[in-house]
């Protein structure tokens, strides 16, 4: 009889072992290094896209007429955008709301620009 349990432990330890061992090796057809130079890419053509989508602002409101953008800063994230800082005349700020809207790839946006005299 102690020589069945026996059995059975060192089975149930074999069997054990094989199962840590496959468990840590990588699937077929996935290749570790491959997986993680995939999500750096990612990552890396997300950052150029908001870079090019915040560029892409700036330009629409350098454009705009009557708009004094100087004072403005634009953060892009994923198409939301974020405009901040500070114009002398309050209808300026919607015409930097309504210029941004307009740039293909916003999604939302928020406007923080604020009214502030420049003497």
């Amino acid at each position: 009889m102690k020589r069945k349990a026996m059995g059975w432990v060192v089975a149930g330890a074999v069997m054990l072992a094989v199962a840590c061992q496959v468990s840590a090796q990588p699937s077929p057809g996935s290749d570790s290094g491959v997986a993680a130079s995939g999500a750096e890419s990612n990552v890396k053509a997300t950052k150029a896209a908001n870079r090019k989508l915040r560029r892409d602002v700036l330009r629409a409101l350098a454009k705009t007429p009557g708009l004094n953008n100087e004072r403005i800063s634009v953060r892009a994230n994923g198409g939301a955008v974020t405009l901040s800082g500070s114009v002398p005349v309050a209808d300026q700020i919607q015409k930097a709301g309504d210029a941004a809207r307009q740039v293909s790839g916003v999604s939302s946006l928020s406007n923080r620009i604020t009214l502030r005299s420049y003497n």
